[in-house]
């Protein structure tokens, strides 16, 4: 079983190749999930059933990054580390994903 498993939205929209990629992804059951820009190409309700996964398979024990230039897909963590010219200029933890 490996340990990390890599997932993006340019590989995929929310269709039903969009979900396969999702659980080729997924089915090993990595330890860690680096998910970048996961909702960049969504709309607004396939945004939040990505986010909705992401959130049981981290209620399940599993490490999230997502790696993000959305705000509101920001906000919805529980940290964040912002970078700027590739230093962290703001690492902010909140007590419960929005």
């Amino acid at each position: 079983m490996p340990a990390v498993n890599w997932f993006s939205a340019r590989a995929w929209s929310w269709t039903p190749d969009a979900a396969c990629a999702l659980a080729r992804a997924l089915v090993t059951a990595p330890a860690l999930i680096l998910a970048d820009e996961p909702t960049g190409n969504l709309d607004t309700q396939s945004t939040a059933d990505v986010l909705a996964v992401l959130d049981r398979l981290n209620r399940a024990g599993r490490t999230i990054v997502v790696i993000t230039h959305e705000a509101d897909v920001a906000a919805h963590t529980r940290r964040r580390i912002r970078l700027v010219d590739g230093y962290v200029v703001e690492d902010v933890r909140t007590a419960v994903a929005a």
